[in-house]
């Protein structure tokens, strides 16, 4: 994926929507007044003065070059549905113009970038489900929906037991690392390793769909809960026949 953004789109990474991502938790979250200052001073450059995932007409205003092509996925300015089109190939100079302003506030407003960081972690443990275009599937699954909401998907909740499987996967992990697993254990090193990514990743360029990145996670935690629960199982059952 890296190399064929590369080649065909001129950068290296798996998104070229980075730097508007990461806008959203720096350039964004500047004090107008302040980001405006900072625009005229040079800065960051004029398009910090445009919300992140704009209309592309509307970078024109601050000098980025818009030019469509025949290919509707890469030139035409409006999806069928007449929403914005953000795979437009102009979004790929405004994410590198975004991405060069964020990091300028993220080094010199670190305090401000690391509460948006907070935020996002805390995004994390959101509902997965409840998110606008699902909630008409929601509807006919009302019961179970409500029953998982006001229980395992509450915030505090999904934090604990996504901490609980993180901790013990990673001392199954540990045990693979130093060569006396089996190779359960290899599938709990790469379960913690993925999930570890998926949280920080998301936490440190993301402020939005955070929770949504946890759906694709989510089994692999209950996964380890699962197996977390059987260990104490066996553990309590040795315990009843060594005492019987």
């Amino acid at each position: 994926l890296f190399t064929k953004n590369l080649v065909v789109f001129g950068f290296f990474g798996s998104s070229s929507w980075l730097g508007m991502s990461l806008t959203r938790m720096t350039t964004a979250e500047m004090d107008p007044v302040e980001r405006e200052g900072w625009v005229r001073e040079g800065r960051l450059s004029p398009v910090a003065l445009v919300p992140p995932f704009s209309p592309v007409e509307t970078y024109e205003s601050v000098a980025v070059p818009v030019t469509d092509c025949g290919i509707p996925a890469l030139g035409w300015r409006l999806r069928s549905t007449g929403a914005p089109n953000f795979n437009h190939l102009a979004y790929l100079e405004v994410s590198r113009m975004s991405l060069s302003n964020a990091l300028t506030v993220i080094r010199l407003h670190p305090g401000l970038y690391l509460r948006s960081v907070a935020r996002s972690a805390a995004r994390f443990f959101w509902s997965p489900v409840n998110y606008p275009p699902f909630r008409d599937n929601l509807v006919a699954t009302t019961s179970t929906y409500r029953l998982f909401e006001s229980t395992v998907n509450l915030p505090p909740v999904a934090a604990m037991l996504g901490f609980l499987a993180f901790a013990y996967g990673g001392v199954r992990s540990w045990r693979w690392l130093r060569g006396g697993g089996s190779g359960c254990d290899a599938f709990f090193a790469f379960s913690v390793f993925t999930i570890g990514w998926v949280f920080c990743v998301s936490s440190l360029l993301e402020f939005g769909e955070n929770f949504r990145f946890r759906f694709a996670v989510e089994p692999l935690v209950v996964v380890i809960l699962g197996a977390m629960i059987a260990h104490l199982v066996r553990g309590k059952k040795s315990k009843g026949i060594l005492n019987s």
